[in-house]
């Protein structure tokens, strides 16, 4: 490991024996304790992030159409909507997350994949005609990104936008 560490370029060396918070473990070990990796973005200075808050409610839990009937069309409207409008041509990166399966509930914990604590869930993005604030119903013809159904802690997605 001395080695490794010291085949580094010298801005990423590190002391092994340093109490900064890094740790090294086998990969078997790993996979047997953790279910996801997270790789940082070093955004660029001039890039800029929004953060929307909600939830999914019984009340505004639309779901995915599961038939292409207009009342189900129509259903899907109610999950939770965020208005993107960008000035310029841009890439947006996004990602929607649940609160992790690891975490115990009513001081029970539960394993991989969390079933019982996590829900399937996606990420779609939609080009609303002119004058349009939101999206009045399921529509293929305007699908731009439709994240897989996914029972994980999050989902993510990245594409290029138009401006306006």
């Amino acid at each position: 490991m001395l080695d490794y560490v010291k085949s580094l370029p010298p801005d990423e060396q590190f002391e092994l024996d340093a109490d900064d918070g890094t740790f090294f473990m086998e990969y078997g070990e790993w996979k047997e304790i953790f279910s996801t990796l997270f790789l940082n973005v070093d955004f660029p200075d001039n890039w800029t992030g929004v953060r929307f808050k909600s939830a999914w409610t019984k009340q505004n839990s639309g779901g995915l159409p599961t038939k292409m009937t207009t009342e189900m069309l129509k259903k899907y409207a109610k999950n939770p909507q965020f208005l993107v409008k960008p000035t310029n041509n841009c890439s947006m990166m996004f990602a929607m997350s649940q609160t992790g399966g690891r975490l115990p509930v009513n001081g029970k914990y539960y394993s991989y994949p969390y079933k019982e604590v996590l829900n399937f869930a996606n990420i779609a993005v939609f080009k609303l005609d002119k004058g349009k604030n939101c999206l009045d119903q399921f529509s293929k013809k305007h699908a731009v990104y439709i994240s897989p159904v996914k029972r994980e802690r999050e989902n993510a997605g990245r594409l290029e936008l138009e401006a306006g």
